[in-house]
């Protein structure tokens, strides 16, 4: 009574999971001391799959990307250690395929903060089952790993203001 309300900031993320020559690219975050995978906030105009591509861009210096699967969505609230706020995620996530080499520096921003760095598949689930504040991120590659083909999730109820609801099926339709 009379305590403080926690207030939690509340934002929409693209990530997703590349598999490419049996490796994984992980963001190592130098402030946060944890890996990552691709992604992250969408911003004004954009849908995830939109942020993705630009977050792909700015994280991994790829131009060409190409989305082979919806992996579902799914909520994950964390505690952002350096900006001191909770956060409520809706996270989508996506399989995808880098095509050709990096065309583009990343940005400035990423080269000083972050580093990417390649696993294999395996290597990747360790190291983000260890993660404090992606932790459950290590499910998205383990569906990778189980069948990299497969649409994963199959009949979940999605929570996101882009895919509306739609069954798993009419989302394959939307994303890919």
């Amino acid at each position: 009574l009379g305590g403080r309300v926690r207030e939690d900031v509340k934002r929409h993320t693209g990530r997703g999971v590349c598999v490419t020559d049996g490796q994984v690219p992980l963001i190592y975050d130098f402030n946060m001391k944890e890996y990552l995978l691709p992604g992250g906030g969408i911003e004004e105009g954009e849908d995830p799959l939109m942020a993705l591509h630009r977050e792909i861009q700015e994280e991994l210096g790829y131009t060409h990307a190409k989305v082979t699967a919806y992996l579902g969505s799914y909520e994950h609230n964390h505690y952002h250690t350096l900006k001191k706020k909770y956060y409520q995620d809706t996270v989508t996530s996506f399989l995808f395929e880098i095509e050709g080499d990096a065309t583009s520096e990343r940005s400035d921003s990423d080269k000083k903060n972050a580093e990417v760095r390649w696993f294999s598949l395996e290597e990747a689930i360790v190291l983000m089952r260890q993660s404090e504040s992606f932790g459950r991120e290590h499910i998205l590659l383990e569906k990778a790993l189980q069948n990299r083909d497969m649409f994963c999730f199959e009949g979940l109820a999605i929570n996101s203001d882009f895919l509306n609801g739609l069954s798993t099926a009419d989302a394959k339709e939307k994303m890919i």
